[in-house]
């Protein structure tokens, strides 16, 4: 809380000298459980927490004089009467709604939250106490922006880069991003627009998560950072990225298309058993923060093209010579010419009585047209084909429909209505971020939405001119 705030609280003692000084709030700590190393306060607004979890990892990296065995750092973030609120108003930065709309085309402003959260630093291996690695951090300063609260994006830049570097790490071993993301129309899209110059510089194998937890706690101001540091260290243990609520339409000035990024509005399972989670928080005075933590999952995650791959070179293709002329034999692979550009759908069978495996190869004929159109086809409309509307961003299609009275919708994407250019998930799924194969004939996965009937439910899908495909669904509350 701000100190005015307690100063302006009834019944506070106001002659007592330790009530009015900001540093007691970080040496009571010290007193009350005696402790005798360094105790301050860092007060940097939004990243104060981070700027902390910062420096304490700078004092246990001092070994020279005086080692420290840990470092504990703690940020708090407490709404005690109105004052704050009412400047907050008056600088339009809180939303009228009460909600912080994080990447949503609605961001009006932040909700202020309540919270306190702590992380515990320890310098060298302590593989019986350890939740997560903290791999680097950094911190920097906007100078002289637009203005005194506006975001700088090449400053932000700046600070990301310094972590990465401490962490001799490269952009695409990023898995998860933790945005700031107080849900303003300004700083999401500088924020992104951050990131995007980070990622572009190398290719990335699999997308960017990014997720941000003011949407689902609200912003705790001095405790932010702390909260969001907290989370990725939880998303690094479980491999999973925690979901962004609110989010019915991205901003259209996220420059998100520019490079390969998913905003998880579910739980998504990274594709592997460790990743890196990054963190950022921005203080509204232009004092900037970074850092990155690694960890690993307590079981391996199976990586099932990997499996279908070994069985392949295990089962190769079968040929029967029948005759003496080769061209005639009986042949499941691939053409003898095909050039590196083909694709092919392989096809595998395991008979359950015998336990032969077999792979037979189907080519796959790449349209010489693009696709101008799409449609939904599904339970939702008898399987027919309703033709999506295009979104603001280019590549964008979207689609409201009413669940049915099943309570359960089954869907897939036609390319111009044309069942032969079908597209979907790899395999029948109710995650949005299953790999997704089309256009093609045949395919017969499909997507799986769950809710009350008669719910409405807005299906996004997203295909740029280059770059993957993505699909979202979001439930769109009643007026």
């Amino acid at each position: 809380c701000d100190k005015q705030e307690w100063l302006l609280m009834p019944d506070t003692p106001k002659n007592v000298a330790t009530n009015n000084q900001l540093a007691i709030c970080a040496n009571r700590f010290n007193y009350s459980f005696n402790l005798k190393g360094g105790s301050y306060l860092v007060d940097t607004a939004c990243s104060s927490s981070l700027v902390a979890g910062h420096l304490g990892k700078v004092n246990l990296l001092e070994r020279r004089w005086d080692p420290l065995e840990w470092h504990l750092g703690l940020g708090a973030g407490v709404t005690l009467t109105v004052g704050c609120f009412i400047g907050s108003c008056a600088a339009h930065m809180l939303s009228p709604i009460g909600r912080c709309l994080t990447f949503n085309a609605t961001a009006n402003g932040y909700n202020r939250g309540d919270g306190t959260a702590a992380m515990l630093l320890k310098a060298g291996a302590h593989d019986d106490q350890r939740y997560a690695f903290f791999r680097g951090s950094q911190m920097g300063q906007d100078g002289r922006s637009a203005s005194m609260s506006a975001p700088n994006g090449p400053a932000q830049e700046k600070c990301v880069w310094g972590a990465i570097r401490e962490a001799k790490m490269t952009p695409p071993e990023s898995t998860v991003w933790e945005c700031h993301g107080t849900g303003t129309s300004l700083g999401d899209p500088i924020e992104i627009g951050a990131v995007r110059k980070v990622q572009i510089k190398m290719p990335r194998l699999e997308p960017l998560m990014m997720a941000s937890s003011k949407s689902n706690c609200g912003h705790l101001e001095g405790s932010a950072a702390a909260m969001g540091m907290n989370k990725c260290i939880l998303m690094v243990i479980k491999c999973v990225s925690a979901p962004t609520i609110h989010l019915k339409t991205l901003n259209p000035h996220l420059d998100h298309a520019a490079f390969d990024a998913v905003f998880t509005t579910d739980a998504g399972p990274y594709k592997y058993k460790q990743g890196h989670a990054q963190v950022s928080s921005f203080g509204v005075g232009g004092t900037n923060g970074h850092a990155i933590f690694w960890g690993k999952g307590p079981a391996p995650v199976l990586d099932f093209k990997r499996i279908l791959l070994d069985k392949m070179r295990k089962a190769p293709t079968r040929i029967v010579a029948d005759g003496d002329d080769p061209s005639q034999w009986e042949y499941s692979g691939p053409s003898f010419d095909a050039s590196p550009d083909e694709q092919y759908r392989v096809v595998y069978v395991k008979d359950p009585l015998t336990g032969e495996e077999t792979f037979t190869y189907e080519k796959v004929l790449r349209e010489a047209e693009p696709i101008e159109f799409y449609c939904t086809t599904g339970s939702h409309n008898d399987w027919g084909e309703d033709r999506m509307m295009e979104g603001d961003v280019p590549g964008l299609f979207y689609q409201e429909v009413d669940m049915p009275d099943s309570g359960e919708l089954e869907f897939r994407i036609l390319g111009d209505g044309d069942p032969d250019k079908a597209i979907a998930p790899e395999t029948s799924t109710s995650r949005k971020l299953e790999p997704i194969v089309g256009p093609s004939k045949d395919l017969r996965t499909s997507w799986l939405v769950t809710a009350e009937p008669g719910a409405a439910v807005r299906i996004e899908f997203f295909a740029p001119d280059k770059g993957p495909k993505s699909i979202m669904w979001l439930l769109l509350k009643e007026e």
